[in-house]
């Protein structure tokens, strides 16, 4: 399984797939080579496991998905459902990424799903559809930034637009909900994420929250929002760094001539030490730009790097090996958060595993 998957697979079902859409209509004849199984609590994100078992915090069994890859329209759950990039042909936009779950059903019970292929009771082949998954569509309506909350229900994305910054509010399908249960304060931030004045709160407008803000869409800024969500006591922390359209076009730019290949793990343990380093430098560049939601790819990464050079390498560090794999879990989880603060914490924990990396594999 590709790391790049893998990070849908942290996106994904973190509730129970309660009403989720569904068409059997939509039966799809693509194969299934791009997907991949997991085991995953329904309540915390950071725990899964390839195989069965109970989760470590809450105690509650793990449950078995198959998930894949597929490009729909922008905020459409069903209907164009291709494998690879195209065109919505309703509105001339790119088709986006979102991840679906892979169920059975027999033709006679269509509401009675399965979770692997099989036979019906009438000797017919189970039918292979897919459905949405609870956070597995992490694009942005307004083209701002789009993280998933910490309550583990609602996604928020704030955007600049019309001289207001504005902040829009989703369900973990990411549809729109009004957003009069929710209350917000945000300040302006400098490059480290200092506030620049004291916070002020976010009037509700039609469909989001605003404020006025003297910097406008294309320019370079950064702002530090407190948001309130129903239920918690306390205000969570989202810090928004929106690139100028000169510094979009130069990481365009940087993305198609220094991207990282898809992982595969070197043949030597000398060759995944190198490989783990490069995914640090990348991390580090990340950071450094403001772009947590990137941050999985490079880090998971280095997770999967890590375990190999645990299982290749006659030295076998297991203590830094265990600290870049926890680090690599937790600049995921708080990359998808947008919290600045968390993600120098973790990576506090990644580099401190990175150090302890000998310069050279033992031979």
């Amino acid at each position: 399984m590709s790391v790049r998957k893998g990070r849908l697979v942290a996106l994904a079902l973190l509730l129970p797939l309660v009403g989720a859409s569904w068409v059997p209509a939509a039966q799809e004849d693509s194969t299934l080579e791009d997907a991949y199984t997991v085991w995953l609590c329904p309540m915390h994100r950071d725990h899964q496991s390839h195989g069965e078992g109970n989760c470590p915090v809450c105690g509650m069994a793990l449950v078995r998905r198959t998930l894949v890859t597929r490009y729909v329209c922008l905020g459409e759950e069903d209907g164009v459902i291709e494998d690879e990039p195209g065109i919505c042909p309703d509105t001339g936009e790119p088709l986006v990424p979102a991840t679906r779950e892979v169920v059975w059903y027999c033709p006679s019970d269509p509401d009675r799903m399965f979770v692997e292929p099989g036979v019906c009771d009438t000797d017919i082949a189970r039918a292979m559809t897919t459905r949405v998954s609870a956070h597995g569509d992490h694009n942005p309506r307004h083209g701002g930034i789009l993280f998933m909350a910490p309550d583990g229900v609602h996604h928020l994305e704030g955007a600049l637009e019309d001289g207001a910054f504005r902040l829009y509010f989703y369900d973990s399908f990411t549809r729109p909900i009004e957003p009069e249960p929710f209350g917000a304060r945000v300040v302006p931030a400098d490059e480290r994420g200092a506030p620049l004045g004291n916070p002020v709160a976010l009037a509700t407008v039609a469909g989001a929250l605003e404020t006025p803000v003297e910097a406008a869409a294309g320019e370079r800024a950064a702002f530090t929002a407190f948001v309130r969500f129903p239920d918690r006591d306390d205000e969570d922390r989202f810090d928004f760094i929106f690139l100028s359209d000169a510094e979009k076009a130069a990481l365009m730019a940087e993305a198609a001539s220094t991207a990282l290949p898809e992982l595969r793990v070197p043949d030597t343990a000398q060759a995944i030490l190198d490989a783990i380093r490069a995914r640090d430098r990348r991390v580090q560049t990340l950071i450094d730009q403001g772009r947590w939601a990137d941050l999985f790819i490079p880090a998971l990464e280095a997770k999967d790097l890590a375990l190999a050079y645990g299982e290749a390498a006659s030295d076998r560090p297991w203590v830094a090996l265990k600290r870049i794999v926890r680090g690599a879990w937790l600049l995921d989880m708080y990359g998808d958060l947008g919290d600045r603060v968390r993600v120098g914490e973790a990576y506090e924990i990644f580099a401190e595993g990175m150090r302890g990396l000998p310069e050279r594999a033992p031979e």
